[in-house]
């Protein structure tokens, strides 16, 4: 399941890590597996954190992306992911963001990789948009996704031949026309 895990903050220079979490919060990522939490937040609860990059682009508003890559050996499921900034993140320090990613959702079963790029008004990429398509502008029959963008706010959906309305969610940012219709050929 290798992916992206992406969180912007208003803050540059910051380290970042980022904790893996069942949806029910009884495992944790450990750099290898899921294993059983303890109720003491310590030190050892930093193994398995994945370390988060800040990137070089900002949305023109001075927001920072910070990307992590998503474990590749991780089985498909749904997952809390819960971001801590400080000098070296350890859960309990500053958390400064939770997101739920869902990885058993497919790109789409199509016959045609069809990359979409989320850019600002400014033309710059915006990374963790959750986007899904359907073939109806009313949004009942989805076909592909929940997909989130990556850092370069590029998203690929398998698809064939048709017209389809793509779908864009991201908590504190509207969009223009959602959803917004195109056409694969």
């Amino acid at each position: 399941m290798a992916g992206e895990i992406c969180i912007k903050l208003t803050t540059s220079g910051l380290t970042v890590k980022a904790l893996l979490l069942n949806t029910n919060r009884t495992q944790r990522w450990n750099g290898s597996s899921m294993v059983a939490i303890s109720s003491v937040a310590d030190s050892a609860w930093a193994t398995g954190m994945i370390s988060c990059t800040e990137q070089t682009t900002s949305d023109g508003t001075g927001t920072k992306t910070y990307v992590g890559t998503f474990p590749s050996s991780l089985s498909a499921g749904e997952y809390i992911v819960q971001f801590y900034s400080g000098a070296s993140p350890v859960p309990g320090d500053n958390s400064v963001g939770t997101q739920t990613i869902d990885t058993r959702v497919t790109a789409g079963a199509g016959s045609t990789a069809y990359t979409i790029a989320i850019q600002t008004g400014v033309a710059l990429p915006v990374a963790s948009v959750a986007c899904w398509v359907s073939t109806d502008e009313s949004g009942t029959n989805v076909v592909a996704g929940t997909e989130y963008t990556n850092a370069q706010g590029e998203v690929t959906f398998n698809l064939n031949t048709g017209t389809y309305w793509l779908w864009r969610y991201l908590a504190s940012y509207s969009f223009g026309t959602n959803p917004y219709e195109f056409t694969v050929d």
